[in-house]
């Protein structure tokens, strides 16, 4: 009894004191995407810039994952997040997710670089994923002709981020 209320009340102080690393010069999500109850996400755009490996790391070390997509609210969730921003048209603009197809070479199976899981909700752009030179094993969103949607593009290009938290910040224990 004594460690859930111990338990309870450092989750409390944690959830309510932004200790998790979150850094303030992120462009935080007005939105949060919530299915069923059971997950709640908060999208974080970064101002920095790296390759998708860097990308990974620097949301791993603010406390957070590089951003996964997996339903059309959550896309629309962090299209409009974009939009915000006045994003500029054009391939080497965009932003990484954590979609990758690295391991899987000659099949193009897509998993989340983040949690593992393989990606069953797709966005892509028109007339993607085209693996270009055979070197764009990478997912990132950005704006083409007037539309945001999902590209593939070599993993070491320097693009903005995204990066997210999920939530809410709970605790179950017995």
């Amino acid at each position: 009894m004594k460690t859930t209320i111990i338990l309870t009340v450092l989750l409390v102080f944690l959830c309510k004191n932004d200790v998790y690393g979150v850094p303030r010069k992120f462009a935080q999500s007005e939105m949060s995407y919530s299915a069923d109850g059971r997950s709640n996400k908060t999208y974080y755009l970064s101002p920095d810039k790296g390759n998708f490996f860097l990308a990974f790391l620097n949301c791993l070390s603010a406390g957070m994952e590089l951003a996964t997509i997996e339903s059309k609210e959550e896309s629309a969730t962090v299209k409009t997040l974009l939009l915000s921003t006045n994003i500029t048209d054009g391939w080497k603009n965009g932003y990484w997710l954590s979609g990758t197809a690295l391991a899987h070479n000659e099949t193009s199976e897509y998993h989340w670089f983040s949690t593992g899981h393989k990606i069953i909700y797709f966005d892509w752009a028109p007339h993607q994923p085209d693996n270009t030179n055979g070197i764009e094993r990478c997912i990132e969103i950005g704006l083409r002709n007037e539309t945001i949607g999902w590209n593939d593009q070599n993993c070491m290009l320097s693009l903005g981020y995204i990066c997210q938290t999920r939530g809410p910040c709970t605790y179950s224990g017995q």
